[in-house]
């Protein structure tokens, strides 16, 4: 009757825990979502979009309708622009973020197209418990 007890609660942890995680493929209408100043679903989308090559040889215009208006834009020797696409940003229980991460696109001005699509993060600072309790 024990290993019933205990299997019984391993497959409802189990259930609660599928349940509640996210498949981490790329969606437009999620990631365009923002709540309370975070964009709760790109940390999950983002190794999707790395992978899936999703934005390799698209138009300027092809990624603003999948990705939506970047946080912000930079001209680079006005042959290239960047793109940069907030993904997380983490305060912790602090004034001052403790961990950052963009999606950067850039795309060159004469063809139009993306040339580089690049992850960049700041080194992770949060205590194991700022993780749990801030995300």
């Amino acid at each position: 009757m024990k290993d019933l007890s205990i299997v019984i609660i391993f497959l409802c942890v189990l259930i609660i825990f599928t349940a509640c995680s996210s498949d981490g493929h790329f969606d437009s209408e999620k990631w365009k979502y923002k709540y309370d100043m975070a964009y709760p679903y790109r940390p999950d989308m983002i190794q999707s979009i790395i992978n899936s090559e999703l934005l390799t040889n698209k138009k300027f215009y092809e990624v603003l309708d999948l990705l939506g208006e970047p946080n912000n834009t930079d001209t680079i020797d006005n042959c290239k622009i960047s793109c940069i696409y907030e993904v997380q940003e983490s305060y912790g229980w602090n004034i001052d973020p403790l961990y950052r991460s963009w999606l950067v696109i850039e795309f060159n001005l004469k063809t139009n197209e993306t040339e580089s699509v690049e992850f960049m993060q700041t080194e992770d600072k949060r205590s194991i418990l700022e993780k749990i309790f801030t995300e």
